[in-house]
């Protein structure tokens, strides 16, 4: 017997299949993440065309049967359409998407993480606010939140304080001190204003934590890390990823 569900969720994957048809990959409030079929999404005037779309937020009719979920009906909630007008932003919004998508689990509720990417597609495009610096922040939020929080306030390998120029390290999963920098050929030199930085991304309230800028310096060490504790996780490469390096490099 089909079983039919209403949720709201964001499409954060999008495939085609077949011709006329998508494979859509969905962070749901209180489903996690759900795979779902979309018929006729790719079909010209096809019921779902203009819905299933990447990065769109939506109230769905989700229906299972034989295994698998279809999608019957979706009302647009946000298109956040001003990711398609810029590709930088568009390529920093793909980052924090694939990154929702593998910390997520289908039947799982995952309204937190929703709320945060939710803000930050939001952020990622206003012109005052850095889209790199936006998109590390949820990497960063999104992993501590998850249970995988970096050590900021000692070196996190002999407890020590950490002076005048720490390090960060993702093999060793947080802040050096200088001695201990000395064993992890990962690490990456911060200074007073790079830590400080790191400090605010993982302690403000979600409301305000993409509310800052920071010097290019600061962005790119703590990019740095960011990948790199990220993949310490996914322990794949990332196609927004490599779609970020195309681009900038």
């Amino acid at each position: 017997m089909a079983v039919s569900i209403k949720t709201r969720g964001l499409i954060v994957n999008e495939a085609l299949m077949g011709e006329q048809d998508k494979r859509l990959v969905i962070l749901c409030v209180d489903k996690g993440r759900i795979s779902a079929i979309a018929k006729g999404a790719k079909k010209p005037g096809g019921k779902l065309a203009s819905q299933a779309q990447l990065f769109y937020y939506c109230d769905f009719m989700l229906e299972q049967s034989k295994g698998f979920w279809m999608v019957r009906e979706a009302s647009i909630i946000e298109s956040f359409y001003g990711l398609r007008k810029d590709i930088e932003a568009l390529a920093w919004a793909s980052w924090m998407a694939e990154t929702a998508q593998v910390l997520t689990v289908e039947g799982e509720e995952c309204n937190d993480l929703l709320k945060l990417l939710i803000r930050g597609l939001k952020m990622v495009t206003e012109p005052q606010l850095s889209a790199k610096m936006t998109a590390v922040t949820f990497v960063l939020r999104a992993l501590a939140e998850n249970g995988l929080q970096p050590e900021v306030d000692r070196c996190v390998q002999c407890g020590a304080s950490l002076g005048i120029e720490p390090s960060l390290s993702a093999m060793a999963g947080g802040a050096l001190c200088p001695e201990c920098t000395k064993r992890f050929i990962d690490s990456i030199r911060m200074n007073a204003g790079g830590m400080y930085t790191l400090r605010h991304i993982l302690s403000v309230p979600p409301e305000t934590v993409y509310k800052f800028n920071a010097t290019e310096e600061i962005q790119e060490s703590l990019f740095q890390f960011a990948t790199r504790f990220l993949h310490n996780y996914v322990q794949k490469d990332m196609a927004s990823l490599e779609f970020l390096k195309n681009l900038y490099f």
